[in-house]
């Protein structure tokens, strides 16, 4: 798996955060949470998860130019 997603929520306590591990299950999770960003992360040489500041809102992918 090289990429988690997380759901995020302005204001979001951390049982309101949720992951997914498919980028079919993000893609989903945004489109039915249209204002919500799903973060990525990307799974770096050591194997932990880094932020990669890309995300999907309302099913779209949005590039920051700092990862990913």
């Amino acid at each position: 798996m090289d990429h988690l997603y997380m759901l995020v929520g302005d204001g979001a306590e951390w049982e309101d955060i949720v992951l997914y591990a498919t980028e079919g299950e993000a893609i989903a999770a945004s489109l039915k949470n249209k204002k919500i960003r799903i973060e990525i992360f990307k799974r770096d040489t050591a194997g932990a998860y880094r932020p990669t500041y890309n995300y999907y809102l309302n099913g779209e992918l949005i590039l920051t130019n700092m990862g990913l």
